[in-house]
């Protein structure tokens, strides 16, 4: 599971010790718990099924065949689409509710920066051993070229639109600025 915290249906909320061990301060474990009980609250669980459900009935409604790649990549783009959306409210409640408890937004906003630095940094890696990686066709070995690499990497821009989470940096903006705003108000 990795690097995670989840909010099942049955009103548990999982957090794996990765979590826990990169958090800086127990108010951030606290935020990421705010934001899994938004998802708790907000039913989120329930209106992924129901979406999902909704868009490929829909699209084999429209084109009479469920089947096609197509169909599969659009019902992929939309649920990532609408995934974003919850996370962003989930977002919201855990920064009311932290700020009801007169604990600060900005702790959310803190760990998901560690998420990011630590995702850099597995990222450099990852793109240090493509360049290391050793292919071998025909018995002959030989390493990516730069455009296999500019391929790899054009590939990898992409894949935020098949995220469920919406990119960090949106998320830490809008902390941000609720924090801001929240600031004005004590």
């Amino acid at each position: 599971m990795g690097l995670n915290a989840a909010a099942i249906p049955n009103n548990t909320i999982i957090v794996t010790d990765e979590l826990v061990k990169l958090s800086g301060a127990d108010e951030e474990v606290l935020a990421v718990l705010a934001h899994e009980q938004g998802h708790l609250v907000q039913k989120h669980s329930m209106q992924k099924v129901i979406s999902n459900l909704s868009a490929a009935g829909l699209f084999a409604l429209v084109t009479g065949d469920l089947s096609d790649v197509v169909a599969a990549s659009i019902a992929v783009l939309a649920d990532a689409g609408y995934s974003q959306a919850l996370e962003l409210a989930a977002d919201d409640y855990a920064m009311q509710h932290l700020h009801q408890q007169q604990i600060s937004s900005i702790h959310l906003s803190n760990f998901l920066q560690r998420v990011k630095n630590a995702r850099i940094l597995a990222e450099e890696s990852q793109t240090l051993k493509m360049k290391n990686f050793t292919l071998n066709i025909d018995g002959k070995d030989r390493h990516l070229t730069e455009t296999e690499l500019k391929w790899i990497r054009l590939i990898g821009k992409f894949k935020k639109y098949l995220e469920s989470h919406p990119e960090l940096d949106k998320r830490i903006k809008r902390i941000h600025a609720f924090n801001e705003q929240a600031n004005h108000h004590f």
